[in-house]
């Protein structure tokens, strides 16, 4: 499997007990009190098994090899 940073924004998959319907609620819920993006960020990584570095252990045992690419536009 080949991500870039930024790979687990593309699926979503929640810690059980929570249901891809309480996440999106959750979202919907903090987006309109106007909580911040850091806010957001940080209840929807503990919210998710792969945000915030759990793609890694997702994926295990399979062997992860972090590459580096750089883009100039």
């Amino acid at each position: 499997m080949f991500t870039l940073g930024g790979g687990s924004a593309l699926a979503a998959i929640p810690k059980p007990p929570v249901t891809l319907d309480d996440k999106i609620e959750v979202t919907k819920l903090m987006k309109y009190h106007g909580v911040s993006t850091l806010e957001l960020n940080t209840v929807r990584k503990n919210l998710s098994l792969i945000k915030g570095g759990g793609l890694a252990n997702f994926v295990a045992p399979a062997q992860v090899k972090p590459t580096w690419y750089s883009c100039k536009w």
